[in-house]
């Protein structure tokens, strides 16, 4: 009795070993087909698995797939789509989707690439987790200097990407129009307030755009100034104000005007959260940036309750008695 059951365990040993190697040699002849650019046979080899919902095979395929999609294979990449269109949204082992695959695979972006998998209608909305858990809109808007990036921007927003798509936390919290404008990307800035991107905070954040506007000003004073603080609150001494006259400090404020104003041709004031408002035009008012100020109160600041008259507060401390016109005015 001991005999036979051995010898049936040995014999269900070398079954499920042949069943093993017959399964191993099954994907070894895909991945051959595959490798040699054989992208049909490759198919063919696996769709009866493919039929079964066989997780192996599924992942074999997205393996290729995004390979053919980062080396711009646009046969390849449409023979495998027209056969399993869920391809278009699905992720690879290594979390990389179609779309995002086109992104990262070369410094210059595959517009026919590209323009092709969008015509299969994939999602936009979601995250990137290799990426900062950043939405491809996202990653678009944050790349300064990204080919054609005006031209992604406003394909991904007529597929239906989100101006506003952001997470919770982490560098993916600020929006594509935050993102935009901290990579000075001007066009997709102004592209995405064409297309309804909120000047608001999102998700909660504690910064908003023109938070980030404000912030701007200071990161560059604490160039010079690394111990610097209470901006908003004490006057600020005479050294300090030296430094507003230089050329790097010029430079940020003049790309800082030509962003507000964009966001004042196409947006109200009304649009906005308080803080960073206010927190702006302390900043100008402290410093005594006049062109900032009447361009903000010409677009409305005053009719906000409260904020001029802090703000005047602000010009009295500083004796900026151009501001304190203005107000005033």
């Amino acid at each position: 009795m001991k005999k036979l059951i051995t010898g049936f365990l040995v014999t269900m040993s070398i079954v499920i070993a042949a069943i093993f190697v017959f399964n191993k040699n099954d994907y070894t002849d895909a991945k051959k087909f595959a490798e040699a650019g054989q992208y049909k046979a490759f198919y063919e080899n696996i769709e009866n698995k493919l039929n079964k919902n066989d997780k192996v095979a599924f992942e074999l395929l997205m393996e290729y797939f995004i390979q053919a999609v980062q080396d711009g294979d646009l046969d390849e990449v449409k023979y495998y789509l027209e056969h399993d269109k869920s391809l278009i949204d699905a992720q690879s082992k290594d979390e990389a989707r179609a779309i995002d695959a086109v992104l990262i695979a070369n410094e210059v972006i595959n517009m026919e690439m590209l323009e092709m998998i969008l015509s299969y209608h994939p999602k936009l909305n979601y995250t990137v987790p290799y990426f900062k858990n950043m939405s491809p809109l996202q990653m678009v808007s944050m790349k300064k200097g990204l080919n054609n990036g005006v031209v992604v921007a406003k394909l991904f927003l007529e597929g239906g990407a989100s101006p506003d798509y952001c997470i919770a936390q982490g560098p993916a919290s600020s929006s594509a129009l935050v993102l935009s404008y901290i990579n000075d990307n001007f066009d997709i800035f102004q592209l995405l307030l064409q297309n309804g991107a909120s000047l608001k905070q999102l998700n909660g954040n504690s910064t908003d755009l023109f938070g980030f506007i404000a912030a701007s000003y200071v990161i560059e004073l604490k160039k010079y100034f690394p111990e610097i603080k209470s901006i908003y609150v004490n006057s600020l001494k005479q050294d300090v104000l030296s430094v507003i006259q230089n050329e790097s400090y010029r430079i940020v404020h003049a790309k800082n005007m030509n962003y507000l104003k964009v966001i004042f041709e196409l947006k109200s004031l009304n649009e906005a959260n308080e803080d960073g408002l206010l927190k702006l035009a302390q900043y100008f008012s402290a410093t005594n940036e006049v062109h900032g100020m009447k361009l903000m109160i010409n677009h409305g600041l005053c009719n906000i309750q409260g904020i001029c008259e802090d703000v005047l507060k602000k010009a009295s401390l500083n004796n900026n008695r151009a501001i304190i016109a203005l107000i005033r005015k």
